[in-house]
């Protein structure tokens, strides 16, 4: 064999022997936090943190099948989602909402997934979003920093999973 070809296996075999110790330790995480999710003494607030981590790191235990399964899947089936109420009543609203945005709702999907966001949140984020949206169209004028760490605030989005 060359030693191109050598490098090339062992970089192989290096990489596949780094993803097993990665579900490992992920495998010793969700056990950890299923078990710490039983102490009847953990807070709504500390439970509810808990619930998102495992979810993240379930995600991160995902197969290549349960993968493709979840990226062929409707976002809003996955999340519940309906349509925004304020193009709800009107179909053809609705429809320029659909062209406009659902590619928005399926990378939503993606780094809620990836953040361990349970449905609610993503809901709440989606919906946000067009009222920000229609906010922003209303006043001819882009929201401030301020105003949009308020609203994750409000929703109680993650500081880790907020882009800058």
């Amino acid at each position: 064999m060359t030693r191109s070809l050598m490098g090339t296996l062992g970089a192989a075999d290096r990489t596949e022997k780094s993803k097993e110790l990665r579900a490992d330790l992920n495998e010793e995480h969700r056990t950890k936090l299923t078990k710490e999710l039983l102490d009847p003494k953990l807070s709504a607030t500390d439970r509810a943190e808990k619930l998102r981590e495992l979810r993240e790191t379930l995600g991160r235990l995902e197969t290549e099948d349960e993968r493709a399964a979840r990226e062929q899947a409707d976002p809003r089936e996955l999340y519940g989602l309906k349509a925004p109420k304020a193009y709800a009543s009107n179909k053809e609203w609705l429809a320029q909402y659909d062209q406009d945005f659902r590619t928005y709702e399926t990378d939503l999907a993606d780094v809620a997934h990836a953040h361990g966001f349970d449905a609610h949140l993503v809901r709440s984020i989606r919906d946000a979003a067009v009222e920000l949206g229609q906010q922003v169209a209303d006043s001819g004028r882009a929201i401030t920093a301020e105003e949009l760490t308020r609203h994750f605030d409000r929703l109680r989005v993650p500081a880790g999973s907020r882009k800058p």
